[in-house]
C-alpha cells in the first residue's frame, strides 16, 4: 500500500522481475518530507476545524482558528525544510553509534 502510494505520487519507480523492485525517482536529498507525508496522508492544509471537527466556516471563525492555522503552517514548514536524505543520514549515524540517542526521545 505505502509503496503504491509513493509510486502514484511519482516518488518511486518500480520494475518487475528477479532484478526488480522499487527505486526513488530523485535523490533522497531532494525529496522534502512534506511530499512523502502528503503522498501517504493527503494535504496537511485541511479545511477541518480543530475545535468542532467539521468543516471550517470561515465566516464564523472559532476561538482556536488562529492558533490552529499557525500550528498547521509550522508543521508544514518543518516538513518542507527537511528531506528524506537527512532522515536516512540520521538513521545511519544512530545505527553506527556516531551520535547518541537524544535524551528527549520517546524511546526508552
Amino acid at each position: 500500500m505505502i509503496l503504491r502510494e509513493l509510486k502514484k505520487a511519482k516518488l518511486l519507480t518500480s520494475q518487475s522481475g528477479p532484478r526488480g523492485g522499487y527505486r526513488l525517482i530523485r535523490d533522497p536529498g531532494e525529496i522534502p518530507l512534506l511530499e512523502i507525508v502528503e503522498a501517504l496522508e493527503g494535504s496537511v492544509h485541511l479545511d477541518q476545524c480543530a475545535f468542532s471537527g467539521g468543516p471550517c466556516h470561515w465566516d464564523q471563525v472559532c476561538v482556536i482558528h488562529d492558533v490552529w492555522t499557525e500550528a498547521r503552517q509550522a508543521f508544514s514548514d518543518s516538513l518542507s525544510a527537511h528531506t528524506l536524505g537527512e532522515v536516512a543520514d540520521a538513521d545511519r549515524r544512530l545505527r553506527e553509534g556516531v551520535v547518541a540517542v537524544p535524551t528527549n526521545t520517546h524511546c526508552k
